[in-house]
C-alpha cells in the first residue's frame, strides 16, 4: 500500500555536503492574458476548473495538519468539515486512497486538453504527472521507509507541531486535538512498520541509529521540551484568551506531552530497536533490493529530479557536466596562478541574518523581476529539534495569507558566515521565498500548491543563490565563477555517488574506487551511508541547478547580445514549478520571439 506521510510543511532544507487562482487570493499581479482570456469561457472550461478544485479539495482534506497548514480559513475553498486527525496509515485506507487517485486521474482524462485554455492545459499536465507518479510509487511501498532519519516521520510531527500557526482558540483545540493523536497515528505507523520487517524491508543499522539519535535528542527534555515552552509562548500571544484560558491550555497540553507524546516517541524508539537487523539486504536499493529496489529508485530519481530520464542517462549527463566544471576550474588556475590563493582569502562578513536578509531584497532587483514587498520573520530553531544537517529552512505561508513567510535558521550555524552567505540567499531573496512570492503574484490555481517540482524549487534555489557572491564586492569575474564551481562540485558529485550506489549498486568499495579520482576516497565510507540512509535526497539540488545553468547557457548562446539575465530567470519564473522538458520548451519559444 502507499504510505502517505504526513505532508511536510517545508521547502527542502539545505543540506550541509560532506565535501528543502480564485477569489481567495487579493492584490495578485496578473500575467499578460492569453487572447482565449479574452472570449467567454466554454461549459467545458468551468467543468475543469470545478474538477481542479474539487481535487484540491480532496487532496487538502486528508488530514488536519496538511490542511491547517494550507489554509486559514478552509470554508473560503468550500471546506466545510475540517479533518481533526493525522489522518491514517492503515490498510484500509491506503486501499481507499490509492482507489481516490485513480478515479482522479480517470476523471482528469475525461476532459480533452485541446479544449482547455493554455493555463488549464499546464494544470491537466501537471496534475496528471502528479497522480501517475503517485500510482507508481504505490507498487513499490515496502521500500518507503516511514522513520528514515532527518526526513522520517518523527522529524515531520516535530517541526509540525512546532511551526502550528496559533492566532485563535479553535487553532489551540485543533492543535491539542492533533497533538492527543499522535499515540494513534505511530502506533499504526509501528504496525505497518512491523510488517514491512518481517518481509525483509526495515532501516539498515547506520540509518537506524541516526533515527534514534534524532529520538533521543528530543526526548532528553521533557519539562522544558520545545514543544511544551513554544506552545505557552504561542498562548501568551493570544489577547483573546484570559489568563486562566491560557494556563488550563497550557497544562493540557504538558499532560499530552508528558503522558502520550513523548512515551509514544519512547515506545517507537524501543520498537525500531528491536526490528534493527531486519533488512534482507544491505546497501543502496539496488544492491539491497535488486531489481525492485532498482525500478522503485528510477522512479524515485525521476519525481526528484523533474525529467524522464534513465538513471544511466542522466548519470552520464552529470558527469560530463561536472567534468567540464572541473576543466574549466583548471583553465581559470592557469589563467590566474594566484586564484586559489584568493578562493581560500574570500572574507564573509558575520551579518545577523534579518540584516543580511534586507540587504539581500535590495540587490536581488538587479537580477530578477521586482515584485511587492515581501513580509517575513527571522527566527532561529532548537537545538532539540534542529538537524545537524539542516542549516535554514523556508516555512511556506498559507494559501489565502501569502504575507506569513518564515524562515528558520539552525543556531549552530548562526557564527558561520559564509555558511550563512549562501544559505540565506538559497532560502529567501532571491531563492525559495522570492521564488514562491513571485508565482503567487500571477494567481495560479491552489491546486498548484500540491504538484511540487522539488527539482525545480531546488534548482531555482541553487542556481540564483550563487549570485549572492557577487554581493561580496567581489569584480573579479574569474574568482566568482570559481566561487560557484566550487560552491555546486560538491552537490554533482554526490549525487553521482547517489546515483551509483542506489541506482546501479554500487558497493562502499566501488564507491571509495569512482571517490578516489578525485581525492575524496577518504569520505566514502560516511557519504556511502549518508545514501543509503537517505536516497536521491540530494538530486534535486545538483541536478536542478545543473538542468537550469544548462538552459542559460543556451540561451545565452543562442542570443548573444540579446541575452538578458533578468529576461532569462523570468521565463522560469513565470509558469511556476514545472518539469524541465516543459521549462525548455518555455525557453525556446522565448529565444524565438526575442530574435524576432
Amino acid at each position: 500500500m502507499t504510505l502517505r506521510k504526513i505532508g511536510l510543511i517545508l521547502t527542502t532544507a539545505l543540506l550541509l555536503l560532506s565535501g528543502s487562482g480564485c477569489a481567495l487570493f487579493q492584490s495578485k499581479k496578473q500575467s499578460a492574458p492569453a487572447p482565449e482570456a479574452q472570449v467567454a469561457v466554454t461549459e467545458v472550461q468551468k467543468a475543469f476548473d470545478a474538477f481542479l478544485m474539487e481535487e484540491t479539495r480532496r487532496q487538502l482534506t486528508q488530514d488536519g495538519l496538511t490542511l491547517h497548514f494550507s489554509l486559514t480559513d478552509p470554508s473560503a475553498l468550500g471546506i466545510q468539515d475540517v479533518p481533526t486527525t493525522l489522518g491514517s496509515l492503515s490498510e484500509a485506507s491506503e486501499i481507499e486512497n490509492k482507489q481516490a487517485m485513480e478515479a482522479a486521474l480517470n476523471h482528469l482524462q475525461q476532459f480533452d486538453p485541446d479544449t482547455l485554455t493554455p493555463v488549464q492545459q499546464l494544470n491537466y499536465q501537471l496534475l496528471k504527472r502528479d497522480l501517475e507518479q503517485s500510482l507508481a510509487m504505490t507498487r513499490y511501498a515496502p521500500l518507503q521507509f516511514l522513520f528514515e532519519p532527518n526526513q522520517g516521520l518523527i522529524s515531520a510531527l516535530n517541526q509540525n507541531f512546532l511551526e502550528f500557526r496559533i492566532t485563535s482558540e479553535a487553532d489551540v483545540q485543533l492543535y491539542l486535538t492533533l497533538l492527543a493523536d499522535v499515540e494513534r497515528y505511530l502506533n499504526e505507523a509501528l504496525t505497518y512498520t512491523q510488517v514491512q520487517a518481517e518481509r525483509g524491508y526495515f532501516l539498515q543499522d547506520s540509518a537506524l541509529d541516526s533515527t534514534l539519535a534524532e529520538i533521543d535528542r528530543f526526548v532528553e527534555k521533557v519539562d522544558d521540551n520545545v514543544l511544551i515552552v513554544n506552545f505557552a509562548e504561542k498562548l501568551g500571544e493570544l489577547e483573546a484568551l484570559s489568563a486562566d484560558q491560557r494556563q488550563n491550555y497550557a497544562d493540557k497540553n504538558e499532560q499530552i506531552m508528558k503522558e502520550s507524546y513523548l512515551p509514544s516517541l519512547h515506545h517507537v524508539r524501543d520498537t525500531l530497536e528491536k526490528l534493527r537487523g531486519s533488512a534482507k539486504g544491505q546497501g543502496g536499493l539496488a544492491a539491497a533490493y535488486g531489481e525492485q529496489g532498482q525500478a522503485y529508485y528510477q522512479l524515485l530519481m525521476q519525481s526528484k529530479t523533474a525529467g524522464d530520464q534513465t538513471i544511466l542517462e542522466l548519470a552520464s549527463e552529470l558527469e560530463s557536466f561536472m567534468l567540464q566544471k572541473l576543466q574549466r576550474m583548471q583553465t581559470l588556475l592557469q589563467q590566474d596562478p594566484q586564484l586559489l590563493d584568493k578562493l581560500e582569502n574570500v572574507e564573509f562578513p558575520l551579518t545577523e541574518a534579518t540584516t543580511l536578509l534586507q540587504q539581500y531584497q535590495k540587490k536581488m532587483t538587479e537580477i530578477v523581476p521586482e515584485i511587492p514587498q515581501i513580509r517575513y520573520t527571522v527566527s532561529y530553531l532548537d537545538a532539540s529539534i534542529a538537524s545537524e544537517n539542516t542549516i535554514a529552512y523556508y516555512l511556506i505561508p498559507p494559501l489565502d495569507q501569502e504575507t506569513e513567510n518564515i524562515i528558520k535558521v539552525n543556531p549552530a550555524y548562526q557564527d558561520k558566515a559564509e555558511t550563512l552567505w549562501l544559505t540565506l540567499a538559497h532560502e529567501g531573496f532571491p531563492g525559495h521565498c522570492y521564488q514562491h512570492n513571485y508565482f503567487q503574484t500571477t494567481d495560479p490555481h491552489p491546486i498548484r500548491r500540491l504538484l511540487s517540482e522539488i527539482a525545480y524549487t531546488e534548482g531555482w534555489a541553487e542556481i540564483i543563490a550563487l549570485e549572492a557572491y557577487r554581493w561580496l564586492g567581489i569584480t573579479d569575474e574569474a574568482l566568482i565563477e570559481a566561487l560557484q564551481i566550487n560552491a555546486m562540485y560538491g552537490y554533482y558529485l554526490q549525487c553521482l555517488c547517489d546515483l551509483g550506489v542506489n541506482g546501479l549498486g554500487w558497493s562502499q568499495d566501488d564507491l571509495t574506487g569512482y571517490l578516489s579520482h578525485f581525492g575524496y576516497a577518504d569520505a566514502a565510507e560516511q557519504i556511502y551511508l549518508d545514501l543509503i540512509a537517505n536516497p536521491g535526497v540530494l538530486l534535486p539540488y545538483g541536478v536542478g541547478e545543473m538542468k537550469i545553468e544548462q538552459l542559460r547557457d543556451q540561451a545565452r548562446e543562442a542570443l548573444q547580445d540579446q541575452f538578458g539575465l533578468k529576461a532569462f530567470y523570468q521565463v522560469i519564473l513565470d509558469q511556476g514549478p514545472r518539469p524541465f522538458a516543459f521549462i525548455e520548451q518555455d525557453i525556446q519559444n522565448w529565444i524565438e520571439e526575442t530574435k524576432k
